[in-house]
């Protein structure tokens, strides 16, 4: 035992048992742990509040489908039964009940639309999020309507016949179900899977993320996606160049995106094989929610637009009304295909700001610390300059813990300016041009009563009241 020795092992020693000042990392690790607790918390005391509202609502999913399913079975029997009349009564029981659940989604797509641009925070005095309230509106309307289908009916040729407006309600219901199904697979799927190929430090979806930022930035002509957005409905005027110009560039950037996000490979012969990677699928998986969504609503507005509709009609309250709510009309093929463009911009912003986020995540997760400029969206949908995430003050400096609701803040951002831009009115004039033609088909000539009521342009007939006389006890979601 020599000198040397005892002073290696007495090294070693304070190593392992004299105190220490607490590491960094072990202030971060332990800053983070708490951060997530206390998410967690928050988090169960949510999951109590719906499990005390659903127990005080005393049923359950599986008893309300067996009575819905008893309630299909007794309306089967009564039409059966009888005939002709019961159709009849049967449909004007629903035409009345129409008539009361469109008097409430024009209440409600009032306030959305009076809401403007602060509409991602509606919430209703339940706290449900605009986009719930209207996705069951619009849900409860689809189940009457098909319900009203098995009333066979006469009606005027010269007039739309009720199964071709019921299907543009069915249409505008799938747009609010494309919505819905974009925010819940997204934290179902696309966030989890995500953050997982983040932490793992997965090279192939690094390396798609690398080339979408790339892609942008050589081919939205220095503008950034906003700034191309911005300019795009700027130009709509007399400036045709300009518009040509950002235009041409837009679908000059979709064409390039699509070939991004396309599988290619060379097999051993040297031929193309279609083949996906990790990240390619995720990205696929992401964007084709949104493609879905612009196909639902593509298909809508190619149904009202198509609809031979008489000019009495529109002066019908419920569709001067709906149509009052819309920011943008699209009655010209060229300002529905502007808007998309405009929209598929957001739609690579809202990608890359998630991306953003979730890698800032990730690295808070994995024991790295993120640097402050990722936390800030480029030319986001909440504007340039306002910061989305910001740190919690109890995780201390340099540390980035998300919560569930700001991951979701860019696609919340993108649905409330869908909703506003581009869907707002249109459902209201769905429903009200089915209102009208169920009316017609039961006999009231909804164009005489327009015509005795027509003193100039600004006549607004309304047909609610002409033949049903509604009353209901039932109000809309106060928001």
């Amino acid at each position: 035992m020599t000198v040397e020795h005892c002073q290696h092992i007495y090294r070693q020693y304070e190593v392992l048992f004299a105190p220490q000042p607490p590491a960094a990392a072990c202030q971060f690790l332990s800053n983070v742990e708490l951060t997530l607790q206390h998410q967690v918390a928050e988090t169960n005391e949510r999951m109590l509040h719906q499990a005390e509202r659903l127990k005080a609502e005393g049923t359950t999913v599986s008893a309300c489908e067996e009575q819905l399913q008893e309630i299909e079975n007794c309306i089967t029997v009564f039409l059966r039964e009888n005939g002709e009349s019961g159709s009849l009564s049967l449909a004007a029981i629903i035409t009345s009940a129409l008539c009361t659940l469109c008097r409430r989604n024009l209440v409600m797509e009032g306030a959305a639309a009076s809401a403007g641009e602060q509409l991602i925070d509606l919430t209703s005095r339940d706290g449900a999020w605009f986009l719930e309230e209207l996705c069951s509106m619009l849900g409860n309307v689809s189940a009457l309507v098909t319900l009203f289908q098995r009333c066979p009916l006469p009606h005027d040729l010269e007039l739309p016949a009720p199964s071709l407006t019921i299907q543009a309600v069915y249409l505008a219901n799938c747009v609010y179900t494309c919505l819905q199904e974009l925010n819940s697979n997204f934290r179902q799927i696309i966030f989890p899977e995500a953050l997982r190929c983040m932490i793992k430090g997965e090279p192939t979806l690094k390396s798609m993320l690398s080339e979408l930022e790339q892609l942008v930035e050589h081919s939205s002509d220095g503008l950034g996606l906003q700034g191309l957005a911005d300019n795009l409905q700027a130009t709509t005027g007399l400036d045709h160049d300009g518009h040509n110009h950002y235009l041409h560039i837009t679908r000059m950037l979709r064409a390039h995106y699509s070939e991004l996000i396309q599988p290619h490979s060379l097999d051993e012969d040297g031929q193309e094989t279609p083949k996906m990677s990790a990240g390619q699928m995720l990205l696929v998986a992401f964007d084709g929610m949104f493609t879905q969504l612009e196909t639902a609503f593509g298909q809508l507005t190619d149904k009202l637009s198509s609809l031979e509709v008489p000019s009495a009609w529109r002066k019908v309250d419920v569709l001067k009304e709906a149509r009052a709510t819309q920011l943008n009309v699209f009655d010209s093929p060229n300002q529905r295909q502007l808007m998309e463009e405009v929209f598929f911009l957001k739609r690579l912003q809202t990608i890359r700001d998630f991306f953003r986020v979730c890698s800032s995540f990730a690295q808070t997760l994995t024991g790295t610390c993120p640097p402050a400029e990722d936390l800030l969206p480029i030319n986001g949908p909440g504007g340039v300059g306002k910061p989305l995430f910001r740190r919690s003050s109890a995780a201390g400096s340099g540390l980035l813990v998300i919560s569930e609701e700001q991951m979701t803040h860019p696609i919340k951002a993108f649905t409330a300016e869908f909703v506003r831009l581009m869907l707002m009115g249109l459902p209201g004039q769905a429903l009200g041009l089915a209102l009208c033609s169920t009316l017609s088909a039961l006999g009231l000539d909804v164009v005489a009563q327009v015509e005795v009521k027509d003193f100039g342009a600004e006549i607004k007939v309304c047909v609610l009241t002409v033949p049903c006389r509604c009353r209901s006890t039932d109000t809309p979601p106060v928001f």
